[in-house]
């Protein structure tokens, strides 16, 4: 069997100077070429990712007007614009290629789906008036019955409602690593109410690592605890 060196030897003497030399010449002009693209298509996932997280806070502006203690508005177009801007949103979302840009495009989504449910929240929800009455065209109680009321815009409701609820479902912390987190002592440094809920909570001994207090007011990893 012939040494890969004693196959290559031949093609090399083969091939001219002026040959190798453009050989190489091409061979620069193409990393060249995928640096341009790489710079490019980063840089247009910044600027999607800006846009983007620009379009999350002009939707919750036009559903509460940056009113964070009171409930939004019943104004259908502040519904419609607030739904279109999540939905712009999701777009830009979709044509950004580079995963650190789509990282920080969903902690900001994260924020915002928070300020949206928070927002929400203040609605009434035993009925149907809030959504029922266009406070735009129908600002007085008495809505004359000729003229039934035009209602908030049923689908932008939807749009706006998923987007806030997605955070109440997001698991993400149930992923967290309650062991290192107790066995820093720092993070229940003198917070003895806190240790005494965490002790006795329900909720809390239902997590697969469980710590307890020791004589010296920290955390240790109870005997015969394998973390699962």
């Amino acid at each position: 069997v012939m040494a890969t060196s004693e196959l290559i030897e031949p093609l090399i003497g083969k091939i001219s100077s002026q040959e190798f030399s453009t050989w190489i010449a091409l061979a620069a002009l193409a990393v060249t070429a995928l640096s341009s693209w790489w710079q490019y298509r980063s840089q247009k996932s910044k600027e999607f990712c800006s846009v983007a997280v620009a379009a999350l806070d002009s939707a919750y502006r036009a559903l509460t007007g940056g009113q964070h203690e009171t409930p939004p508005r019943a104004v259908r177009i502040s519904w419609l614009e607030a739904a279109r801007q999540i939905e712009h949103y999701k777009t830009l979302k979709k044509a950004i290629r580079v995963g650190e840009y789509t990282k920080v495009c969903e902690q900001a989504e994260a924020s915002y789906q928070h300020l949206f449910l928070c927002a929400l929240k203040k609605i009434p929800v035993l009925n149907s008036s809030y959504f029922a009455k266009d406070e735009a065209l129908h600002p007085a109680s008495d809505v004359p019955t000729s003229s039934p009321p035009l209602g908030l815009e049923p689908r932008s409701l939807l749009v706006v409602y998923n987007f806030a609820q997605a955070w109440a479902e997001d698991e993400s912390i149930l992923a967290v690593d309650v062991y290192n987190l107790l066995a820093n002592k720092s993070t229940l440094n003198g917070q003895y109410g806190l240790k005494q809920y965490l002790d006795e909570s329900k909720e809390f001994s239902a997590v697969p690592v469980r710590l307890r207090p020791n004589k010296d007011c920290g955390w240790i990893k109870p005997e015969g605890d394998g973390g699962e």
